[in-house]
């Protein structure tokens, strides 16, 4: 027998307790998310709205755009504003930038990815192939 009971321990040949009676210690990459600090407090809907407006972004309806940011998000969004910005390290935008822009580029790239994954999941191979590429060449 590999494991036995011993007083209440469940001791293994190698004289180790057994994996289900260790306490559970949680290590490898978590280790390293506990012992980051975050000291920027979250900004508010309203306050990244303010803050686009700062930097030149034009808003059409504000409303929409409180709600494209609740369900989207800021940061998902800011890779399709890049191309907008003047310049990458003050972040402002260029005169006409408008968000509807920005959440239409981020529909067209989401309805586009949906289109590429269903054309690449009906893809199969030939039947009796392993792949197009002949290996006799």
């Amino acid at each position: 027998m590999f494991c036995q009971s011993r007083e209440n321990q469940y001791l293994c040949i190698n004289r180790t307790r057994h994996a289900s009676r260790r306490p559970a210690n949680q290590g490898g990459a978590f280790f390293l998310y506990r012992a980051m600090r975050y000291n920027k407090q979250p900004i508010s809907i309203n306050d990244q709205i303010a803050i686009l407006k700062g930097r030149g972004l034009i808003f059409d309806d504000e409303q929409n755009a409180h709600s494209v940011l609740e369900n989207i998000s800021y940061f998902r969004l800011a890779g399709y504003w890049r191309t907008m910005e003047q310049n990458s390290s003050t972040h402002l935008f260029r005169s006409g930038s408008h968000f509807e822009d920005v959440v239409a580029r981020y529909n067209f790239d989401s309805e586009l990815k949906t289109l590429i994954f269903a054309a690449f999941s009906k893809l199969k191979y030939p039947s009796g192939q392993e792949s197009y590429i002949s290996k006799d060449k």
